[in-house]
């Protein structure tokens, strides 16, 4: 394709609006040229080099830690103890892409931009967008190229959001910090001493670090844990007679609304009959040396912010404006209180608990899981930490991938990593293996979270109309990506001609009620997918729920929106089974041809280690005789 040359170069940050064709148009947030002349898509060109991209922003963010200011690192100023870098906890290095820090998905694409950019000649760009931080940084892109820059009138950002902007940031990061660690400290205390004295007198040698959230319903009134991240193994542990310890993390839902809940749900589980499990919180391990703690780090960090933040901000050149909130929040703001509180409780812990021989921990790389390695390693439990994650590994996840340097440095400021790394799949174990993990860092675990996928039953939901075809609906739990779901089924059904019905299964976090989409044929279902699969022709999934891959792996046909406003997040992403769409008439088209469509059981057989015996967490434990750990 020869590429246009135009003397302006208009970005387009909305779909909405259709600028004169005589220039070149380069697409921010679309997949769908317009037309093959003049319409490029960045999303597209992003997908056509991303590992590329990914090792340039992953490399941005190794070398920002590396910054010389004055003498020393950054990441050295921010030495807290025992040679522990807070630079690692930081959203910086979390790169949340998904849920935390949304602005690295433009960051990601403007590498993108240049790239493309650097190949083409124009002497001004147009911009289209509400987005300020895009402004800023494409203002400083061209000042730095010194070409001319515009933002279109009609989207320019208007006064009443910025003079809001202005109220809100008139307020120091370090107040809100303060105000949300004294609202997080009342919220929590009813879970103080909750489970510690059984935890310090406690003679198993095997912890998990877990969550409250996502337990089976029925098992606090049961007085048995059984949580949906480890379905099969508190079961195993107590069958074998091996004792385990077990801290949670707690935070809000609407199963535990409050701390008080949650206090009574952990004593339950502590007041099993003939139980071999401890139980505790996170939580349980507040005291006020802690809160004081936290209070003067908070002061020291607030101060090497403002020592490190110029040369932070000369070394981010124009990705900057994308990192500014990250930055702040991290080493002032709530992220940064959050962290530091946490930092103290895991000390104060793991301080107290006989020496591990093992640990295991739920897996999401959020900054806080470098302050719980940390306290591991710091009161010298054994070198056997895993970390298990309880999805499959998603390429465009950026938490999940660090620079390669980070893995071979010999720096002092180490990035505290586990022992091990779970990995559920052959899949997540080459994306380790090309990120820079070594491959005896890599331990080979069934997925557990997805068990049931070996229980193929009938179809078990009533009320539907069968001379129909029945599409399953997943929703998200980001209530944007659900509502971009939502939205694109609705405006797809003007093109639909094929009956159908659309059977909905929202996540917990983010309900949909059949009332906001009137005229569609919609059925509420909780149920659990491998109970409703067989009532289905397709799946329709939003662009990062885990659970499209429930339904592939149960050999359903998958349709996935794909939200030009981020990357592409789907687990499914490079399988070739699953089917993408950005528009409704894309979507339509595969609707229309929902009738045609049949379940292949083996579309998803290899997708994860879902073995029923989990014969590998039985090595991991020693439970079968005459084994070797299966590290490869």
């Amino acid at each position: 394709m020869n590429i246009k040359n135009p003397d302006t170069l208009i970005v387009l940050d909305t779909i909405n609006i259709h600028p004169k064709k005589n220039n070149d148009i380069i697409l921010w947030s679309a997949y769908e040229p317009l037309d093959d002349n003049n319409f490029f898509s960045l999303p597209q060109i992003v997908e056509n080099n991303a590992e590329y991209f990914k090792h340039e922003y992953l490399s941005f963010i190794h070398d920002l830690g590396g910054v010389v200011v004055g003498k020393k690192k950054a990441l050295e100023y921010l030495k807290m103890q025992d040679g522990f870098s807070f630079w690692w906890t930081t959203l910086l290095v979390e790169k949340s892409n998904i849920a935390k820090s949304l602005q690295i998905n433009n960051a990601i694409k403007f590498l993108a931009f240049k790239y493309w950019f650097d190949k083409n000649s124009y002497n001004k760009i147009l911009l289209y967008t509400h987005n300020s931080k895009l402004v800023e940084s494409m203002s400083m892109f061209c000042k730095d190229i010194d070409i001319e820059f515009d933002i279109a009138k009609d989207l320019k950002t208007d006064k009443t959001t910025q003079i809001h902007k202005k109220l809100y940031n008139y307020f120091p990061d370090f107040i809100q910090s303060m105000l949300w660690l004294l609202w997080k400290v009342i919220s929590i205390w009813p879970l103080k001493g909750v489970g510690v004295d059984k935890w310090k007198s406690s003679t198993s040698k095997i912890t998990f670090l877990s969550s409250l959230v996502n337990l089976d319903k029925n098992s606090a009134n049961k007085k048995v844990f059984k949580s949906n991240y480890w379905p099969i193994l508190p079961s195993l542990l107590k069958k074998h007679n091996l004792h385990s310890n077990w801290i949670h993390m707690y935070s809000e839902t609407s199963d535990l609304p409050n701390a008080t809940i949650a206090k009574n749900v952990i004593n339950k589980f502590n007041n099993l009959k003939n139980g071999i499990e401890t139980h505790t919180t996170i939580y349980s391990f507040v005291n006020a040396f802690i809160v004081y703690k936290v209070i003067l780090n908070l002061i020291r960090l607030s101060y090497i912010k403002l020592k490190i933040r110029k040369s932070i901000i000369m070394k981010s050149g124009i990705l900057w404006p994308f990192i500014e909130s990250d930055f702040n929040n991290s080493l002032s703001g709530i992220d940064a209180a959050r962290n530091l509180l946490y930092m103290g409780l895991f000390e104060n812990a793991f301080s107290s608990l006989t020496r591990q021989d093992k640990g295991f921990y739920l897996q999401e790389n959020q900054g806080w899981e470098c302050t719980f390695i940390q306290s591991w390693r710091k009161f010298r439990h054994n070198n056997h930490l895993i970390a298990v994650p309880h999805t499959p590994i998603k390429f465009w996840d950026m938490r999940r991938f660090v620079d390669k340097r980070s893995y071979m440095s010999s720096h002092k400021s180490l990035l505290p990593l586990p022992d091990y790394i779970g990995v559920n799949s052959d899949l997540s174990k080459n994306m380790h293996l090309e990120s820079g993990c070594m491959n005896d860092r890599l331990v080979k675990l069934e997925a557990l979270r997805y068990m049931h996928l070996n229980n193929f039953s009938n179809c078990a939901q009533s009320g539907l109309n069968l001379t129909k075809s029945i599409v399953l609906v997943l929703g998200d739990y980001s209530k944007e990506n659900t509502l971009l779901q939502m939205k694109l089924l609705l405006n797809s059904s003007k093109y639909v001609s094929t009956p159908i019905q659309y059977l909905i299964k929202p996540h917990p976090a983010t309900p949909i009620f059949s009332k906001d989409y009137p005229g569609m044929d919609l059925v509420i279902t909780n149920k659990p997918i491998n109970e409703i699969v067989n009532c289905c022709q397709l799946a329709y999934a939003s662009s990062t729920t885990s659970a499209s891959v429930d339904a592939y792996c149960l050999g359903l046909p998958v349709v996935i929106v794909a939200n030009p406003k981020t990357l592409n997040t789907s687990p499914l992403r490079g399988c070739k089974d699953a089917v993408f769409v950005d528009s409704s008439r894309r979507l339509a088209k595969v609707l229309n041809n929902v009738d045609k469509m049949k379940i292949n059981p083996k579309q998803g057989k290899n997708f994860l280690y879902t073995n029923s015996d989990i014969h590998r967490w039985k090595k991991i434990f020693g439970i079968v005789e005459h084994y070797s750990i299966d590290y490869n």
